[in-house]
């Protein structure tokens, strides 16, 4: 329909600047002015005959658009409408450029300028005129053309080259080529569709005349109307082809561009939905999300409105895997920018659009969520995480504890910090500041919904959240006070505003107590002092939603307890208490395994035992609050329930529930022997717990090497409910057997849960610290040990502590000489205080992200030092010979040489710390808390010590050492380290070359060690019976020919004096001799090196070992084409023939022919000799 324009005067009220409409709402009308634009929607003008009189023209309906009003500031004149109808604003305009043009009244007068046809119509010329002026034109310039020659025509392109250029003319002639076929005729009603076939020939007759029709129209009611189309309304009648990369939406979130959804509509109903538009292809239906942005950007509210709703329906929508495709591309750009654009503007004047921005973030907020929805999963462990929420990084993945490189948060975009960190870009936006702002009645769910995605994904959010009161009200309003309980109609009390209160407890011991005094936890009494548990809900939903929220109470409370705050609400509530332990004690008999109330149950207990440690040390911190006489009270409660054990198999929940009750059971004890009390407690299904124990932990190890972040993630839940009941019976009856169940579950591949694949969600990683802590209830150096190679970073103060008191126990003056490298392997410049301790009065109970120390240069060379690349937490397998690493880089060792790095007590030589290594290496490896491989790579490096001296003579660190394997007791250590790293040997233990991997990160090959300890055996052994036995574990079949090929071949003359014997041989994967014989060399190079060393006798019998090797190969090579049992061999017949030629005519060749592997292996000795004689024939 027509749009008319009116002009504003100037008597009109001035629109306020922008800075004085801040405090404003656009939806209240503070001030009447006038928009600045106003659009009226009027009929069309009626058509009369010539000779008609103009009918009467009825009332204007009412504007659908609202009017479009521009104002004038210069002048208020405007042109007045001729009698009788109105005119469009195109008829106007031919007027105005048809009078005369208006002389303004000066002095002396200027004549007016002749008009010039040929400059723009907008400038003077009628359209007729113009297009009848480039008619003549164009006809002229054909005729001239076509009286060129040809060369003057090649000529003329030339010049036209030299002076536009040939870029011009080729964007010239495409304009032209597209120009003249298709932008003829008046455009038709419905826009061409390229992807259907051809109309049948009727359907073409009615489309002729239908085009007839129009064009005869616009000769009679248009006539000065240009015959071709209008620029403006060329994408009615120019259809582009679909792209096959853009994916569009509906109104609704839904993909138009599926296949399957496109024909399944009726033609027209994308059309009357309002789907097409002047976007790139206008003959597809739907909005790209580009194109949503841009109109969020609009000018007009309502759009800006409606692009947010349909944007926040494309984040809420099913997935769709070409919507999730334009989503997550380039790592979740699109997701990214939706966000930006929500956040932008949530500071919008208009409360529409700032309601309509904050349920988009809220969507997209959402949907960058990686917590669990399951309140009862997303609340489960006593501390929690931050989520890791890098889209940008990907590498890694599978590698425990890897970190994303370091980002530059202050040299990157808007998009990227989302990308990096979404809740930390969104702090960064001041988006707590926009909702406080921003808060309205209506708005309250949305509100506590993105509080809710905020606080559980960052920890900061968390804690800045108690500077926003009213936040804080709201959320405590829809979590307790606003909504009825017990439950009776939906809403219920909001799960998500609980979350978000114990989120803002754990962030901080001085947030939670801000948040206590204010009262926000005292509403939530009400879910323990009135316990669902005699709900008559029949609703299922309803019944779990009652647990729910008694369970985040519960959680509530126990975080208080920790540190040791709150214990007055306690107090209030402890009437309840019994109620709710002798629901829990009936229940547990009836309760289906998987139930929600085996949750409730947990933190009941859980809440018990914190308060009972908080109430044994509240008279040390001045909380009285709690008293002995009410923990007291509490004792029987866990022995009951414990006596209510069902006969059927126990979930990882149900376990969990126990578990929790025997901690609390423990606790008690331990308090109650401090306070005097007899503490009689005899758990008789200790033997039943430790099966069902059993069964829960051969499950869990299965499922953690599946690589499967679900299968993954869930065996980490369930083994730290498990780690529960382990932690509460050792608490309670240490024993060696339940050390050594310990010891099974750090054994596990716990390296998994702290991936990035898997650690993600942010709740592996507080699962994990939860299981150490449960296993750091056992004394047992066997546990300790294994403790060390699974601490996180944040831990770091805990494991100086535990190594020390496990070096002092086991070798004290070990101590003394490799403190200062075991404190440099565990240097970080933060240190905050230990989670696995934090039972009561704890600081933090949120894991802090620890960084791993600055560099430090050289005080002398000022060059940096370094230091082990995978030094800190968790230590390395092999970290009691640290000091190996240190030594073999004393030149620029930080350990050696950072300023305060060496006590100035400390003086030691290198032998003593080689001795001090060894000694402690020792013990440590017959704990079986590393596997050989590792042990082996530290003894090569005490015989690489032996290398050269130091590249910089001017360096303050360095030392040196020659014939340490010689010094006695180095000798003998080495030897027991050799011997525990045999009997520790088994079939699935890494190879060296993974060792080495792991404890240089990938910076050093194993096969340049090898090289270096051969090389530096040829040149200062002198045949060293103990050196020769570290050059034999890479001889083994399990690793590749190259080992082979540089000890039988680029070393051979080394052979003669290795006499090694095949019962003394290293153990390989757990075999000896077999290790070395099986499967049988197939490498050329090998074989030949093999009869080389036989013919020419550089191995003989008197060499056992190597002997035997290199007859077993080179039999295999000879007979297993006619023989059974030797595995696949294949060589070429000319290479056998060539070996057998120089085998059989020494003297190993009668042993090549009586050889066979083992005892039952059977063979033909005639077929032998044929063999042997059909070789040996020259012919």
């Amino acid at each position: 329909m027509p749009t008319t324009l009116f002009l504003m005067s100037h008597h009109e009220q001035i629109r306020p600047r922008v800075a004085d409409m801040r405090d404003m709402d656009g939806d209240q009308p503070w001030v009447d002015w006038p928009p600045a634009a106003r659009a009226v929607r009027t009929k069309p003008p009626a058509v009369s005959r010539p000779g008609e009189t103009p009918r009467e023209e009825a009332a204007a309906p009412r504007p659908i658009m609202g009017e479009i009003r521009e104002r004038d500031s210069s002048s208020g004149h405007s042109h007045p409408a001729p009698p009788g109808k109105r005119i469009s604003a195109f008829r106007r305009s031919r007027m105005e450029r048809a009078a005369a043009p208006h002389t303004p009244q000066v002095a002396h007068p200027v004549p007016p300028c002749p008009r010039d046809p040929s400059r723009d119509p907008g400038g003077g010329a009628a359209p007729e005129a113009m297009t009848s002026l480039l008619q003549d034109i164009s006809h002229e310039n054909e005729e001239r053309i076509a009286s060129m020659s040809y060369e003057t025509r090649a000529e003329e392109l030339r010049d036209a080259e030299a002076f536009f250029g040939q870029d011009t003319l080729a964007k010239l002639a495409e304009r032209m080529e597209q120009s003249m076929p298709t932008n003829r005729g008046w455009p038709a009603l419905e826009r061409r569709a390229v992807d259907l076939d051809a109309p049948p020939p009727a359907m073409q007759k009615k489309e002729h005349d239908e085009r007839d029709a129009w064009e005869s129209f616009r000769r009679q009611y248009f006539p000065d109307e240009p015959d071709a189309v209008p620029p403006a309304l060329a994408w009615t009648v120019t259809a582009s082809a679909p792209s096959g990369d853009s994916v569009r939406f509906d109104f609704e979130g839904r993909v138009t561009t599926d296949t399957a959804q496109r024909d399944a509509e009726a033609p027209d109903e994308t059309y009357l939905a309002g789907l097409h538009h002047h976007g790139q292809e206008q003959n597809v239906p739907g909005y790209t999300l580009e194109e949503l942005l841009h109109l969020a950007r609009s000018s007009v509210a309502s759009q800006r409105v409606l692009a947010l709703q349909v944007l926040q329906r494309i984040c809420t929508a099913p997935s769709s895997p070409s919507a999730d495709r334009v989503l997550t591309a380039d790592g979740s750009a699109m997701r990214g920018r939706i966000v930006l654009s929500a956040v932008w503007l949530l500071h919008d004047r208009h409360k529409s659009v700032r309601t309509a921005a904050g349920q988009c973030l809220d969507a997209a907020c959402k949907a960058l969520s990686v917590v669990p929805h399951d309140v009862f999963v997303a609340a489960a462990m006593p501390t929690s995480a931050d989520a890791e929420l890098d889209m940008l990084w990907h590498d890694a993945a599978w590698t425990p504890y890897a970190r994303a490189p370091h980002f530059h948060a202050q040299d990157a975009s808007h998009l990227e910090l989302v990308q990096r960190h979404w809740p930390h870009a969104l702090r960064q936006s001041h988006v707590l500041r926009a909702l406080d702002m921003w808060l309205e009645d209506h708005a309250a769910d949305t509100i506590v919904s993105l509080l809710h995605a905020l606080v559980m994904h960052d920890a900061t959010s968390a804690k800045d959240l108690v500077q926003y009161p009213r936040l804080l009200h709201v959320v405590v309003q829809l979590g307790a006070t606003k909504r009825p309980w017990p439950l009776v109609d939906a809403p219920y009390p909001s799960c998500e505003a609980l979350l978000v209160l114990w989120r803002v407890i754990q962030s901080d011991r001085r947030t939670a107590q801000s948040l206590w005094e204010q009262g926000a936890v005292d509403p939530l009494l009400r879910y323990v002092l009135m316990p669902p548990c005699d709900s008559t809900l029949s609703s299922p939903d309803a019944r779990e939603h009652e647990q729910a929220l008694l369970y985040l109470t519960l959680r509530i409370l126990t975080a208080l307890g920790r540190y040791g705050v709150g214990s007055t609400s306690v107090r209030e509530v402890a009437p309840a208490i019994p109620r709710l332990a002798q629901w829990s004690i009936s229940a547990a008999s009836a309760l289906p395994m998987n139930d929600a109330a085996w949750h409730t149950i947990r933190a009941l207990y859980e809440m018990l035992e914190v308060w009972t440690r908080a109430a044994h040390k509240g008279s040390h911190h001045g909380d009285l609050g709690l008293n002995e006489p009410i923990v007291h009270a509490w004792a029987p409660y866990p022995q009951a329930l414990l006596e209510r054990l069902p006969p059927t198999p126990l979930s990882p929940v149900c376990l969990s529930a126990y578990g929790a009750a025997i901690l609390h059971l423990a606790a008690w004890t331990q308090s109650a022997s401090q306070w005097r009390h007899q503490a009689r407690v005899q758990v008789t299904v200790s033997e039943r717990l430790v099966q069902e124990v059993s069964t829960q932990v051969t499950r869990v190890s299965s499922l953690l090497t599946t690589a499967q972040v679900r299968e993954v993630r869930r065996a980490s839940s369930d083994l730290a409910y498990i780690a529960s009941v382990l932690g509460g019976l050792v608490r309670l009856a240490p024993s060696a057997s339940l050390d050594t169940w310990c010891e099974r579950v750090l054994d596990l591949p716990l390296g998994v849960m702290a991936t990035p694949a898997v650690r993600a969600d942010g709740l592996s990683m507080p699962q994990l610290l939860h299981v150490l802590a449960m296993c750091s209830c056992s004394a047992a150096p066997a546990v300790q040990v294994r403790l060390l190679s699974w601490l996180p970073p944040c831990e770091v103060a805990y494991a100086e502590r535990c190594l020390e008191s496990l070096v002092r126990a086991l070798d004290a003056s070990a101590w003394t000489v490799l403190m200062p490298f075991f404190r440099d392997a565990l240097r970080y410049d933060q240190r905050p205080p230990s989670m696995i301790e934090a039972e009561t009065h704890a600081e933090t109970l949120c894991m802090p992200h620890v960084l791993p120390p600055q560099d430090v240069s050289d005080p002398q060379t000022g060059a940096t030092l370094r230091s082990s690349p995978v030094s800190g937490l968790p230590l390395r397998r092999d970290w009691p010979l640290l000091v190996l690493d240190d030594l073999l880089h004393s030149s620029d060792a930080r350990a050696l040489n950072a300023p305060d790095a060496l006590p100035a007590s400390w003086d030691f030589t290198e032998m003593d710390m080689v001795r001090a290594a060894l000694q402690l290496a020792v013990p440590i490896a017959s704990l079986r808390a590393a596997p050989s491989a590792f042990w082996w790579l530290g003894i090569y490096k005490v015989f690489l010590l032996e290398q050269a001296a130091p590249a910089t003579d001017e360096a303050s660190g360095a030392v040196t050492g020659r014939d340490l394997y010689m010094d006695a007791t180095v000798a003998h250590a080495l030897r027991a380290l050799m011997d525990k790293a045999d009997d520790m040997s088994h079939s699935a233990e890494p190879t060296l070359e993974e060792a080495t991997s792991v404890t240089h990160a990938g910076s050093m090959p194993f096969y340049q060690v090898y090289t270096d300890l051969m090389g530096l055996y040829d040149a200062v052994s002198m045949h060293h019976p103990l050196f020769a036995r570290a050059l034999i574990p890479p001889l083994a079949m399990v690793y590749a020919p190259d080992y082979r090929r540089l000890l039988w071949n680029d070393y051979a003359a080394l052979l003669r004096g290795i006499t090694i014997d095949t019962h003394d041989v290293p153990v390989v994967r757990g075999q000896r001799l077999e290790a070395y014989l099986w499967p049988c060399e197939s490498d050329e190079i090998v074989l030949v090196r093999y009869v080389d060393a036989l013919v020419q006798r550089l191995v003989t019998p008197a060499q056992p070992f190597l002997y035997a090797v290199a007859l077993h190969h080179i039999s295999a090579a000879f007979w297993s084409a006619h023989e059974d049992g030797w595995g696949d061999v294949s060589i070429p017949p000319a290479l056998a023939q060539s070996m057998a030629r120089r085998v059989f005519t020494a003297e190993a060749g009668n042993h090549v022919l009586t050889y066979a592997p083992h005892d039952a292996h059977v063979y033909s000795p005639d077929t032998r000799q044929a063999m042997r004689a059909q070789w040996l024939d020259t012919k």
